[in-house]
């Protein structure tokens, strides 16, 4: 049977959107949701669903640690053999966590992440995934470091690292923990966890036949690891950016085949991110 973790924060009604869609999904035994802190009504909304839903546990920290911190307060009170990572502002196909599980057990790996669909402003989910698998291209950029897991695959693919919606062993959380360096928006912390494993031999799988979507970007603009102004962010961004690529560098230049002076460029690649920040700030000022 299946747990599944969802750290949030001040995202009440996006939370109470995206829920029905995990309770919706096969094996699914417990919902641990954590509250990382949340100044919302958040804890009144889990208390009212979890009344009605017995499979509802509630974790809520006094404040703000960050979503590698609110997973790791989860991990502590694990029972199943399986955990499914999820997040507040990702909706669940029906038959995803299923999938999942059929990959994993089927492959014989330590975790499983499927598709990832980014729904545009104006996009209904079957509009989404119907532009999204007229794409081409990798999904790993070992160029950029970077990843697109939306893109359509006929197969199971062995990968160094997937996003965050995942499906795990248990048991790989009896060595394993988030790294809660990564601050304010956490960026890469998915990403570091996932390539903790890959460096300690456990194998990782890109599963195409389970599909998820990720909502609007307007929609979830507030809450969350965005819970900044988009100065901030971008900010953030870099340092945690710098702090993966520094942490995982004899790996990445040997999984990824990258040379020294394409690492060294990826490290500071988030310059031309806070320069552009800063253009569109002057603007808005002028």
């Amino acid at each position: 049977m299946i747990t599944v973790i969802i750290p949030t924060y001040n995202r009440r009604e996006v939370l109470k959107d995206v829920l029905p869609s995990y309770l919706r999904q096969k094996y699914v035994e417990r919902i641990i949701l954590v509250d990382d802190g949340s100044t919302d009504d958040t804890k009144g909304m889990i208390k009212t669903l979890a009344e009605k839903e017995d499979r509802i546990n509630y974790i809520c920290l006094l404040k703000r640690k960050g979503a590698p911190a609110a997973k790791n307060a989860a991990i502590n009170y694990l029972t199943s053999n399986y955990v499914l990572i999820g997040e507040d502002d990702v909706e669940l196909d029906d038959s995803y966590a299923e999938n999942l599980l059929k990959c994993l057990n089927e492959k014989k790996v330590s975790g499983v992440a499927g598709r990832i669909i980014y729904i545009g402003e104006k996009e209904k989910k079957l509009d989404a995934l119907e532009r999204v698998d007229k794409l081409g291209g990798n999904i790993i950029d070992a160029k950029n470091i970077t990843s697109d897991f939306q893109l359509k695959r006929d197969k199971p693919i062995q990968v160094p690292f997937f996003h965050a919606v995942a499906l795990f062993r248990s048991s790989v959380f009896n060595k394993y923990r988030y790294d809660e360096n990564y601050i304010k928006n956490s960026y890469r912390e998915e990403t570091d966890f996932a390539l903790q494993l890959s460096k300690n031999g456990h194998k990782l799988f890109f599963c195409p036949s389970a599909v998820c979507y990720h909502l609007p970007r307007k929609k979830v603009s507030f809450g969350g690891q965005r819970e900044m102004n988009r100065l901030f962010y971008e900010i953030f961004t870099v340092i945690n950016n710098a702090r993966f690529l520094r942490k995982h560098y004899n790996y990445l230049r040997k999984e990824l085949d990258i040379n020294h002076t394409r690492f060294v460029q990826n490290l500071i690649f988030g310059t031309n991110r806070i320069k552009k920040q800063v253009g569109y700030l002057i603007k808005l000022i002028r």
